[in-house]
């Protein structure tokens, strides 16, 4: 609700000076130098009217609840969260005492502390929605789970799931075999292949599909455990091993190169379409893949998990197939413009990114993915998602932009 302070969020601190108080910044000799090299960007806060106020402040001498003021914007603006007042204050103290302080470590580590408490960005999505229609929004617990409205119009929602979504729905859409199964009785065209639980099998059912497969766990997510474009013994053994870390049924599957999409159906509706890209980095000429990789992870939208839109990039055991298939090694520097992928698999909980096109799918496929969410209307699936490939497109369902 309102506040006496301000018409928006604002914290109340209470800080107990102890022996600074009534002591001024100018009567300790080297702690200005030392806090603004920690925080040079204190040079530039406004104090006084005007900017850069606030550092002839500091040298004029001001008082050290003005300082603690200024230290906790700045790594407000530093972290991009309010940070602990106890921060501050531990600062301004090393400063004082000439000590050395590992500021970047702390700021990560209080990243990752906030990060790990927010909302997903998928439920943060859903609850910035509703209160831009006036809809309250509560966080029910300490994960992801909220509830919209109150009384008898509240509504649960969790990350895509909502009030309307059975358990029936939710376990047919985390085992893939069955989704298959369905998908195909309702006339959506999906890979030929096998379910298998032991090499052998994989073996015996790569060699029956004879072509590139795709290796995955049955009831996995988030793209662990998947292996694309799987063509030879050796392969086969190191997809399945990966896979089976996951889950103790498998998929193997024909692999179908193409683009990758994801078509989202809200109320009997086409919503939204996006492509996905897999996680790669792009040569500079000078950079190693394992350095562009570290450039790409500074990317202050990159987080851990789904904490954040997008996921930082790794180079595990799958990136590192993945790359020999490309003649890379982690330690190889890519030649300018060259593209370099670290998965096969377009999700975004493994480094992938997502680019918009809703306005470029063409009617047929809007009308076949409308088509097939209202068949599921009895499981009350809220929507519908497919990846499609160049086989869409040989079809023609794909508009001409979106495939050159």
């Amino acid at each position: 609700g309102r506040n006496i302070y301000a018409h928006f969020p604002v914290s109340k601190i209470t800080v107990d000076l102890g022996h600074l108080a009534h002591r001024e910044s100018s009567e300790y000799e080297g702690f200005v130098e030392r806090l603004v090299k920690l925080l040079p960007g204190l040079r530039e806060h406004q104090c006084s009217g005007h900017a850069g106020g606030f550092a002839l402040r500091l040298r004029s001498g001001t008082y050290f609840g003005h300082v603690v003021e200024h230290v906790f914007l700045e790594l407000q603006a530093l972290s991009g969260v309010a940070p602990l007042t106890d921060l501050s204050v531990e600062l301004i103290q090393a400063c004082l005492e000439d000590r050395e302080v590992d500021l970047a470590r702390t700021l990560e580590a209080m990243r990752a502390r906030i990060a790990a408490s927010q909302l997903g960005p998928s439920t943060a999505a859903i609850a910035l929605a509703a209160q831009q229609r006036g809809i309250s929004v509560r966080r029910l617990g300490v994960d992801s789970l909220l509830q919209l409205g109150t009384g008898c119009f509240a509504r649960r929602v969790q990350a895509t799931v909502g009030h309307e979504t059975s358990s029936i729905a939710a376990d047919i859409a985390s085992d893939k075999t069955m989704t298959k199964y369905v998908l195909a009785k309702a006339g959506v065209p999906v890979p030929f292949g096998y379910t298998v639980t032991t090499p052998e099998e994989a073996l015996q059912a790569w060699r029956t599909i004879a072509k590139p497969v795709a290796i995955k766990p049955s009831d996995g997510n988030q793209g662990r455990g998947v292996s694309l474009n799987v063509n030879s013994d050796e392969e086969v053994g190191e997809a399945f091993a990966l896979a089976r870390r996951h889950s103790s049924k498998l998929i193997v599957e024909e692999y179908i190169e193409g683009k990758h999409y994801r078509i989202l159906v809200v109320g009997g509706k086409l919503a939204a379409a996006a492509e996905r890209i897999p996680a790669h980095v792009v040569g500079d000429g000078s950079h190693s893949i394992q350095e562009l990789v570290g450039l790409v992870n500074q990317d202050p939208r990159r987080g851990e998990k789904h904490e954040k839109p997008l996921t930082r990039m790794v180079i595990d055991e799958l990136a590192l197939g993945v790359l020999r298939k490309q003649g890379h090694a982690p330690t190889a520097v890519p030649t300018l413009d060259e593209m370099v992928f670290l998965r096969g698999s377009a999700n975004l909980s493994t480094g992938g990114t997502a680019t918009d096109v809703t306005d470029e799918v063409h009617p047929s496929v809007a009308e076949l993915m409308e088509r097939k969410a209202q068949s599921s209307k009895s499981m009350r699936l809220l929507a519908f998602a497919c990846t499609c490939t160049h086989r869409m497109a040989r079809r023609g369902m794909w508009r001409a932009p979106l495939w050159t």
